[in-house]
């Protein structure tokens, strides 16, 4: 083999998968979620009815840019007392289903 044929590339891997890393109750009330992402994400790729709160069952009614990582999810009722959040989907690049306990 010639030189061309034995050289490597760098970088190009597979994108990592994006996942929740934190989520707190009460970011503006408490039927409001502060999600915390590993990686950059914008609010308008989520569909607010894919998060759910329990064991409430509330599930999103929105879903509002924080910053980079941060989103927060407004839940169709109050998640006081819950103990597990969810996000349900299988949107690309994203880890599904996706649980973390508040």
């Amino acid at each position: 083999m010639g030189r061309w044929a034995q050289r490597r590339r760098s970088g190009g891997g597979p994108t990592p998968l994006n996942y929740m890393t934190r989520a707190v109750i009460g970011g503006g009330g408490q039927d409001v979620i502060t999600v915390t992402f590993a990686y950059p994400i914008t609010a308008a790729q989520f569909t607010a009815l894919n998060f759910i709160s329990n064991p409430s069952e509330a599930v999103g009614d929105t879903v509002a840019q924080v910053s980079a990582n941060v989103v927060n999810v407004t839940l169709d009722a109050t998640a006081a007392g819950d103990t597990l959040f969810s996000y349900l989907t299988t949107l690309g690049g994203f880890n599904f289903p996706q649980n973390i306990a508040y």
